[in-house]
């Protein structure tokens, strides 16, 4: 699982984004990197079956050990990427970061596995409050994860995980941020047990 608590604002996923300002025409005799962060706007837990998606504290992807499968979908406004003052971003590098929590079921400790989870493009608009598991199932670009994460079987709950998604965001500085219906994480292996 990972944290969504939104009075704990240090925890909630956002978008790390390292980025200089480029003068057009391009001539800047100190190009600089600045850090930007860039906080979710919407952020829904699914579950594989429901008719509606939950918009908990918590968020997780995978299989848990009653047979229930879960998604997260999350979308972040990168609008203010492009906001220069007559100049562009240039991204260096753009990261998701999410805080881990703990095994949804960590009763048996026993049984938690290392998990790789893959970042999706969602297709479609959603809203928090009405999207479900049907709405996205067939709605993200299956064909190019953007990005994947990573949670070992010995990873200590309030840790981060980062996922990196500079292709996308170099992207959009570039090109201009177009269809952003923002992302779904989706568990590598959703047939197996992940917690």
């Amino acid at each position: 699982s990972f944290t969504n608590d939104s009075d704990v604002t240090e925890y909630i996923p956002y978008i790390d984004i390292c980025y200089k300002i480029v003068p057009v025409p391009v001539c800047n005799e100190t190009e600089e990197y600045f850090e930007k962060t860039v906080d979710v706007t919407s952020s829904t837990l699914l579950v594989e079956g429901d008719t509606q998606g939950y918009t908990n504290e918590s968020l997780t992807v995978g299989k848990d050990v009653d047979g229930n499968v879960y998604r997260t979908v999350i979308k972040f406004d990168v609008s203010s990427i492009l906001e220069t003052n007559n100049g562009q971003y240039s991204v260096n590098d753009a990261w998701i970061k999410l805080n881990y929590l703990k095994p949804s079921d960590s009763s048996d400790e026993s049984s938690v596995t290392s998990r790789t989870f893959s970042v999706y493009k969602v297709t479609i608009e959603w809203d928090e409050d009405t999207v479900s598991w049907d709405d996205i199932k067939d709605n993200y670009d299956s064909s190019s994860p953007i990005g994947e994460g990573v949670v070992s079987e010995d990873q200590v709950g309030g840790t981060a995980v980062w996922i990196n998604i500079a292709d996308t965001v170099i992207d959009w500085a570039e090109n201009g941020v177009t269809d952003n219906y923002g992302f779904v994480l989706i568990d590598d292996d959703e047939s197996t047990s992940s917690r």
